[in-house]
């Protein structure tokens, strides 16, 4: 399924147990582009999608907004035409300006195509990077619903939005510093396992939201006589070593997230049990634990002889570790993956026979 989006009926705006990952991350989108434009002072009301997706209005500005999103880094040539003849049609009727937002590369051909629509413009991701440059939680928020890295793409500014006074934000407060605070103030306590499990996903997107994909939260096996915490997937064209050596060296594409607020260090027990979620032949094989306090040195021993043993990779990671990585992001997108590089480095180097 190509187009991300699903069919939505009037007032409806519910994810339900049946619905798709891909309906999922299709509403997530079409509310980050309408908190986008909030974020420039204008009005944005989610509609039935009947007829467009959005409408935006600032004073005497008004705009009829479809959104597009899919899988692959290009939009997908016949449904942005599809898409142009629809909203227009729906434009027209409205006395509303038409714009396409598609959360993909719009082939410059269709462009030119979509000249004969003479009032409608294109808004691509490339132009939506750019307008989210200076706010990182809706930039976070817009990488992490992508199924592809953006590492190879530039932030380009849209003319047809600069008429409109939608420039570059000035920067907002700083995400990283939150997760950091957030951090710190922790205390263990079992009672709040739930809230623990909010926190890291919060950090982990935020660290790898130009890297993973999918953020599937609490996975129970077939069985339901396991549970892990997330599940993610390696975005297409990611270009950062420790997840291309994932990929080509570890067959994986599937990395599973186990969150742990422990008094006490984790022990054996959580690695043989985390272990058992990992399978090579379904492309996952990768395990990161992230536990308050850390793993013991029994804990550590699991994983190496996991690794040695299986070829399965278990990282453990602290909130100490949360925090380095945190501040290496705030310098470099690239700075997070690296650490773990530098885990798995140090555990190669001294793994014993």
């Amino acid at each position: 399924m190509d187009d991300m989006r699903y069919n939505k009926t009037k007032n409806d705006w519910r994810i339900e147990m049946g619905y798709s990952n891909s309906a999922r991350l299709g509403y997530e989108f079409e509310s980050i582009i309408a908190d986008i434009f909030r974020s420039y002072g204008f009005t944005a009301t989610l509609t039935d999608g009947k007829y467009h997706d959005i409408d935006v209005i600032k004073g005497e500005i008004k705009l009829a907004v479809e959104v597009k999103l899919f899988r692959d880094i290009k939009a997908n040539n016949n449904a942005v035409l599809s898409a142009a003849e629809k909203v227009c049609h729906s434009a027209k009727e409205s006395d509303f300006i038409p714009v396409i937002v598609s959360g993909n590369v719009v082939d410059e051909r269709i462009r030119v195509r979509l000249k004969e629509y003479p009032t409608l413009f294109i808004v691509d991701i490339q132009n939506l990077l750019y307008l989210v440059d200076n706010d990182e939680v809706l930039r976070s928020r817009l990488l992490s619903v992508l199924s592809f890295s953006t590492d190879d793409l530039l932030p380009q500014e849209s003319t047809e939005l600069k008429k409109y006074n939608l420039n570059k934000l000035p920067p907002q407060k700083a995400l990283h510093e939150d997760l950091i605070e957030r951090i710190k103030k922790w205390e263990p306590s079992l009672k709040e396992n739930t809230l623990y499990e909010k926190l890291c996903t919060d950090v982990i997107k935020y660290l790898f939201d130009s890297d993973l994909a999918l953020w599937k939260e609490q996975q129970k096996s077939n069985d339901d006589l396991f549970r892990f915490d997330l599940i993610c997937k390696i975005k297409d064209g990611t270009n950062k070593e420790f997840w291309t050596m994932a990929e080509k060296h570890f067959g994986t594409k599937y990395i599973i997230f186990e969150f742990k607020n422990y008094t006490e260090q984790i022990t054996q027990k959580e690695i043989f049990t985390t272990e058992k979620y990992l399978y090579l032949k379904a492309l996952r094989g990768i395990a990161i634990i992230i536990s308050t306090k850390g793993s013991d040195k029994n804990a550590d021993k699991a994983i190496r002889g996991t690794l040695r043993e299986n070829g399965k990779l278990i990282i453990s990671l602290t909130n100490e570790d949360l925090i380095e990585m945190i501040e290496r992001k705030a310098i470099d997108d690239n700075l997070p993956a690296e650490f773990l590089s530098e885990k798995l480095d140090n555990m190669l180097v001294n793994l014993e026979k």
